[in-house]
């Protein structure tokens, strides 16, 4: 017979709000790095390759253009990856924890709180993408700039979904 896990208590919301709102950060952090990392990354190939002074050879230039044609894809796709895993461990362990429903009452009210933050991080976000040396990188990134655009809508509809797998575990619903 299964056991699972008891974590109703106050403690346990205050956790899952620190680990929500941790993620979301560490999910902006990897943008901006990535962003920045792009933006060095098209600066290198540009010293590399654009202003060439025959210090590279031609295969080794279609290796730096091959690579930073595809950077950007596998940077939209890995944050995707990222946000979609944490997702299913999110609903996986909503499946796995008992916990009360008035303490995920608690915890939503609280996640209010993370969605602000997220609205915060995304006009950071936003306004980082403005700046004219970072915006034609942040051009090429379109699902970053869709998630980052959205981050509270998308924190929001993550945390609809997490109630609704907690009410179906408790058939409330």
């Amino acid at each position: 017979m299964r056991k699972n896990l008891n974590l109703g208590s106050k403690k346990y919301a205050y956790n899952i709000v620190i680990d929500v709102l941790t993620t979301f950060v560490v999910i902006f952090m990897f943008c901006v790095f990535g962003l920045i990392t792009f933006n060095f990354f098209t600066d290198l190939k540009t010293d590399l390759v654009d202003n060439d002074d025959g210090f590279m050879s031609d295969e080794a230039k279609e290796v730096v253009n091959n690579s930073y044609r595809t950077f950007p894809k596998w940077l939209d796709g890995a944050l995707l990856t990222i946000l979609i895993l944490f997702w299913i461990v999110l609903l996986g362990l909503t499946f796995v924890v008992d916990s009360h429903p008035i303490i995920w009452g608690i915890v939503l009210f609280l996640l209010i709180f993370v969605i602000f933050v997220g609205a915060t991080l995304s006009n950071t976000y936003h306004e980082l993408t403005l700046d004219e040396d970072l915006n034609e990188e942040a051009l090429q990134l379109p699902k970053t700039q869709w998630i980052m655009d959205r981050l509270p809508f998308v924190i929001a509809i993550i945390i609809l979904s997490l109630l609704f797998a907690m009410m179906m575990k408790s058939r409330l619903v």
